[in-house]
């Protein structure tokens, strides 16, 4: 499980920015949305952290291709 929080603080903003796209005309819910997107990606980044920290480094290999001819996140 802990391999795959990897990708969120990659994901998510890409998420955040389509929903934004369909909120453009309304700025609370844009700022509210935005500022709720940057916490929950620094707890994610700081939860990976302390991970890696305490454990072993985390590995995500995408399509089940390894390193040298796939895309690999590590962190």
């Amino acid at each position: 499980m802990m391999s795959n929080l990897i990708i969120l603080p990659m994901l998510l903003p890409f998420v955040c920015a389509l929903i934004l796209v369909f909120t453009k005309n309304k700025n609370r819910i844009s700022k509210i949305l935005s500022i709720t997107t940057m916490i929950v990606n620094t707890m994610i980044s700081i939860a990976l952290l302390i991970y890696v920290v305490n454990h072993k480094p985390i590995t995500l290999d995408f399509g089940g291709w390894k390193a040298p001819f796939g895309i690999q996140f590590l962190g």
